[in-house]
């Protein structure tokens, strides 16, 4: 990669560790496919992360002789596969990321562990604010849209940085699953990028997941908290059992003045440091339509996070506090 390139490259990659900046994935072309622990959860990361792949990169002669056209390479719970005609980047290729180039491209991964749930449109999101900050030539090519790959739902958006011989081209995607979030980059200068796009998507759509679930946390999260919770002047929040939820302005529950949409909980709160078994619970609402006197209006963010507290001393069954802003929340148990 030329200068120009390989500067875009690196500020981009610096925005994504900047994005994901909780607990690094490790790269399984240097250690194996398992997550990188916690000090807070070390147990859990160590059994929850599916068995060591192959290394891709040690192996790289062998591999390029056996199948060419068929590498295996792998970061944190996700694997891809590319071919000899791109180059494993060992020197852009760290805890947290991999590394393809070929020519005036590249290809990079990016994943963490963080400590609230990932939803990708919001990881882009981020991700796009921050490009825009780095780069006054900035562009959309493509707004950010759901694509399936390999039975996942991933986002992506296209867009430009710089303008002339400088301008860099960007396909983006972002996968997010409870706490795990990854994102895959194709990046290039104009003509490399257009000759080798097709290749390039190709690798990209060979990406498999195998993010665990947190079905025992969320199930027991869900014992506690699912029913009617009355807040006062902050409304009233009804959490179901299938997963939805409605958060009215009032507890005549009336649809004229209410966000609703679904939500996910678990029984330890990562982003304070409260494992289970301390009284602390998780939630996050995922809102999706929000109505103002009958009018349906934009909500402004893609969810809510919230630290749930059975221990209160003012007689409220739940203090709710909001991870964003930190407002408290007193909640009445009604159903």
């Amino acid at each position: 990669m030329n200068k120009s390139s390989m500067k875009q490259f690196s500020a981009l990659l610096l925005s994504f560790f900047m994005l994901f900046n909780t607990t690094a994935c490790n790269n399984s072309s240097e250690t194996s496919s398992s997550l990188a622990p916690s000090a807070s959860s070390t147990k859990e990361t160590a059994t929850a992360s599916p068995e060591s792949s192959k290394d891709s990169s040690t192996d790289s002669n062998k591999d390029n002789k056996e199948n060419p056209d068929k590498i295996e390479a792998g970061l944190g719970d996700l694997v891809l596969y590319y071919n000899n005609k791109w180059t494993y980047d060992d020197s852009k290729s760290e805890d947290a990321s991999l590394a393809f180039t070929r020519g005036d491209t590249l290809i990079g991964v990016v994943c963490s562990k963080e400590t609230t749930y990932q939803l990708p449109q919001d990881m882009m999101k981020k991700s796009l604010d921050m490009v825009q900050e780095q780069y006054e030539d900035f562009k959309m090519i493509e707004e950010a849209k759901k694509v399936e790959v390999n039975g996942d739902t991933w986002y992506e958006c296209s867009y430009v940085t710089g303008t002339g011989e400088d301008a860099t081209y960007n396909v983006q995607r972002c996968y997010g699953k409870n706490y795990y979030g990854y994102t895959v980059t194709y990046t290039g200068l104009e003509n490399d990028f257009d000759n080798f796009k097709s290749n390039a998507m190709t690798i990209m759509n060979s990406c498999v997941m195998s993010v665990p679930d947190n079905t025992e946390g969320e199930e027991a999260a869900k014992k506690e908290l699912v029913g009617e919770l009355d807040a006062g002047k902050y409304g009233y929040l009804e959490l179901n059992e299938d997963g939805t939820y409605y958060w009215y302005s009032s507890s005549d529950k009336a649809m004229d003045n209410v966000h609703y949409g679904t939500y996910a909980c678990d029984d330890q709160i990562r982003a304070i440091n409260m494992d289970k078994g301390h009284n602390g619970f998780y939630l996050a609402l995922f809102p999706e339509k929000y109505f103002v006197n009958g009018e349906e209006t934009d909500m402004g963010t893609y969810q809510i996070n919230f630290a749930i507290s059975k221990t209160t001393d003012n007689g409220a069954d739940y203090q709710g506090i909001n991870l964003a802003n930190y407002n408290i929340y007193d909640f009445t148990r009604i159903k």
